[in-house]
């Protein structure tokens, strides 16, 4: 962790300091932080490791996704409609795999007779 909060200052000083790219840092760094009840050194609850602590940490995460996405579309010079039509079919992708994923959990038998396969 201390690792990741001295390249997020020195990048927030030295590099980055006029682009919004440093911004990611601070989700990067608690990530670390946040993924303790994940990683079960903290059990927080009956649930020590649940999917649902994930969501916050993957946040920081995604930022610097999308921050990676724009950068690449401007270094090989994508079209905007191009970039458009890639996070379309991205999303219609998440679609199609959530629309799956709601016949499992549609009840708690459902759910166990999928799992336990």
């Amino acid at each position: 962790m201390a690792a990741t909060a001295s390249v997020c200052w020195a990048a927030s000083h030295v590099h980055l300091a006029n682009t919004p790219e440093y911004l990611v840092c601070w989700p990067a760094g608690s990530v670390f932080g946040t993924l303790v009840p994940v990683i079960g050194l903290v059990q927080v609850g009956s649930a020590a490791m649940a999917d649902r602590y994930t969501y916050f940490p993957l946040v920081g995460v995604f930022i610097a996704v999308a921050f990676g996405v724009r950068d690449l579309a401007k270094r090989f010079q994508l079209p905007k409609a191009a970039v458009a039509a890639a996070a379309a079919l991205t999303l219609a992708g998440c679609l199609v795999l959530t629309e799956n994923q709601l016949r499992y959990w549609h009840d708690s038998e459902s759910l166990f007779a999928h799992t336990s396969r």
